[in-house]
């Protein structure tokens, strides 16, 4: 009597046999056979087939991760943390195959350098260090990693406003309304230096956002509106408390 001879997987001689005769042609990546038919793909690799089917060298379709990046990302400004965001997958990979670099070569935001980034956002102002600290603290880091913080702010030029502050602030604010808070943040030192000068009443008189006092900005901005005290209160918690600092609550809600 004869034996009929067991087929060795679903009916074919092997799981290559079977990985061929159902997805031969259909550009399948090893992680998507893994989620379409885990089965097989776990057949493939007992029976040291996988390569054959699929071969490592084979990535989303492509030789590599760099040929993916170039078709997928090539005709795009991308960087190293957008394309991370967006793809992380991909970037690894770039990593891991040592295709970073030629994918997207270092810089900084689509700059050559933090120096090049600063000159193009930076180059126009006068900011100290401590200042750019606060505003950018990452360009910063940057500036003093990559050594180039001496080029782009020299430490003879930190925040020197001569014998004369108020000069200085005429010259590069003077056009400006801009309010004591304003400059604190955007120029410390200036706003430092005007106060020991005794000149911060003459360069930016005390008001209350651009108004003569807080009644002032009240009647422009709520005169037209019946509000009671509790309201305001609710509303501008900080327009409310001034009145009172001011003794001109009762001025603008009477009782």
């Amino acid at each position: 009597m004869v034996k009929k001879r067991k087929t060795a997987y679903r009916g074919y001689d092997s799981p290559l046999e079977c990985f061929i005769a159902n997805y031969e042609g259909g550009d399948i990546t090893r992680k998507e056979l893994e989620k379409e038919d885990q089965g097989l793909s776990q057949a493939l690799r007992r029976y040291n087939q996988l390569d054959k089917a699929i071969p490592k060298t084979a990535y989303r379709k492509y030789d590599s991760p760099l040929e993916c990046f170039i078709a997928n990302y090539g005709n795009r400004d991308i960087t190293r943390k957008e394309l991370s965001k967006k793809d992380p997958g991909l970037c690894k990979s770039l990593r891991r195959w040592e295709q970073i670099d030629e994918a997207i070569p270092k810089n900084y935001w689509g700059y050559d350098s933090p120096l090049d980034y600063f000159i193009a956002n930076y180059g126009d102002r006068e900011i100290g260090r401590t200042e750019l600290e606060k505003e950018d603290n990452g360009l910063s880091q940057a500036l003093r990693k990559w050594g180039q913080l001496d080029k782009a702010i020299p430490t003879k030029k930190r925040r020197d406003f001569g014998k004369d502050p108020l000069v200085y602030f005429n010259k590069h604010y003077g056009n400006r309304s801009i309010t004591r808070t304003q400059l604190s943040k955007e120029n410390n030192g200036l706003c430092k230096a005007l106060r020991r000068n005794g000149q911060m009443d003459e360069a930016i008189p005390k008001n209350y956002w651009g108004y003569d006092s807080p009644l002032d900005y009240f009647i422009a901005n709520y005169g037209d509106i019946d509000i009671t005290r509790r309201e305001l209160s609710k509303e501008d918690p900080g327009l409310y408390r001034t009145l009172l600092r001011h003794n001109q609550l009762d001025e603008a809600i009477p009782r």
